[in-house]
């Protein structure tokens, strides 16, 4: 029981600080604000991170692996490099949607220098799942021989700036224009 109050305080604590990292960032938000919106006391938070740079290291490295965790979950048996690639680009789009605000904090912040080695590190397992997927998909004739970083944050560049749009209004839906994007990015990418 004490072990469940103690998760749930910590939680409470990490999607605070989501929420006011998105809405003011990272230099914007004081611990006491992050505490007030937690409904816990100023302390309370020291108990579970020693410093707003552990906090936001440990939300980032948590959203992280949880967005990495939902895209490059197993594909149906019998895909092609495309649909493969087609599905990532689906899923991301599909987090984005679900989590609107997690998808806002870690575009705003892996390139901010208080982000740790932990945190920056990260990022390599959708990268390589990524790259790996490319790799097969040279071997295979299909994909362009170029850096495979390149292709990758051309990719990641794309399905994020949509995820942007959207969220400003600039397109509707991204369900609307998902055959333009991932035509686009398929005449992009191919061989």
């Amino acid at each position: 029981m004490v072990r469940a109050k103690s998760e749930d305080k910590r939680h409470a604590i990490l999607e605070a600080a989501l929420e006011l990292f998105v809405e003011r960032h990272f230099h914007g938000t004081a611990i006491p604000m992050i505490a007030e919106k937690a409904g816990v006391a100023d302390g309370t938070i020291y108990r579970y991170f020693k410093s707003k740079d552990e906090l936001v290291n440990t939300l980032f490295i948590e959203k992280k692996r949880e967005m990495t965790a939902y895209v490059t979950q197993p594909f149906a048996a019998g895909l092609g490099i495309k649909e493969k690639l087609v599905a990532i680009g689906v899923r991301f789009l599909e987090y984005a949607e679900k989590h609107p605000k997690t998808t806002q904090f870690l575009e705003r912040n892996h390139h901010e220098s208080y982000l740790g080695p932990e945190a920056q590190a990260a990022e390599l397992p959708i990268i390589h799942f990524v790259m790996g997927l490319l790799e097969e998909g040279r071997a295979q004739g299909l994909i362009k021989k170029v850096n495979d970083a390149v292709l990758v944050f051309l990719l990641y560049g794309a399905l994020n700036g949509m995820v942007e749009a959207q969220r400003r209004g600039v397109i509707p839906s991204l369900r609307a224009v998902q055959g333009d994007v991932e035509e686009c990015l398929w005449h992009a990418i191919r061989a």
